[in-house]
């Protein structure tokens, strides 16, 4: 698992950081480490918006936020494409 270490920054950084982190390298799991309310609301936000499940807990004055990506249908039985039936049809 991948940690993002995004302690000491606020605004906007967090999420960037972490955008970046799970556009560059396709991260299934990460967790990013934050020191304030603000960041690990954010980033908590960001990470459901873009599939992630989210897990946050509080270690000390920081807080680590676990995001797992969510796994459609697809992905869990390996699919490639889906076959659907044409309107009208009883298949």
């Amino acid at each position: 698992m991948k940690t993002i270490d995004c302690k000491g920054l606020s605004c906007l950084a967090p999420i960037l950081n972490t955008k970046e982190a799970i556009e560059n390298e396709d991260l299934g799991e990460l967790c990013v480490m934050v020191d304030n309310g603000a960041s690990k609301e954010n980033v908590s936000r960001f990470l459901s918006s873009q599939g992630y499940d989210v897990i946050v807990y509080k270690e000390g004055t920081n807080f680590n936020i676990i995001g797992k990506r969510k796994q459609s249908i697809y992905q869990k039985f390996h699919l490639k494409e889906v076959i659907r039936p044409r309107k009208g049809s009883l298949w």
